[in-house]
């Protein structure tokens, strides 16, 4: 759960960003998960409510390099219909 305080053309409100995931190894260098989050405000005067899915996987390159990959969906009218990234992760 992320939580914060924002403030957009005088108007001060709160943003909420929970998150949950459920990963699955498969093998020793692979893995899948799946991931809800959101995104929600409290207080603004046009609220906001953004809600997604989105899987993905990662495959250990070496034992400190890590490459990985996700694509997602919206779950309501107010969140895009599709986004994707790739991402590396180095462990130092």
């Amino acid at each position: 759960m992320r939580f914060g305080t924002a403030n957009e053309n005088g108007d001060n409100f709160n943003q909420w960003a929970p998150s949950t995931v459920v990963t699955v190894p498969l093998g020793k260098r692979w893995n899948v998960h799946a991931e809800y989050f959101g995104v929600m405000s409290d207080g603004k005067v046009v609220a906001q409510s953004q809600h997604y899915v989105s899987p993905g996987g990662h495959v250990h390159l070496t034992k400190n390099l890590e490459l990985g990959l996700r694509f997602g969906f919206g779950l309501n009218t107010q969140t895009p219909t599709f986004f994707s990234n790739v991402g590396l992760g180095y462990r130092f």
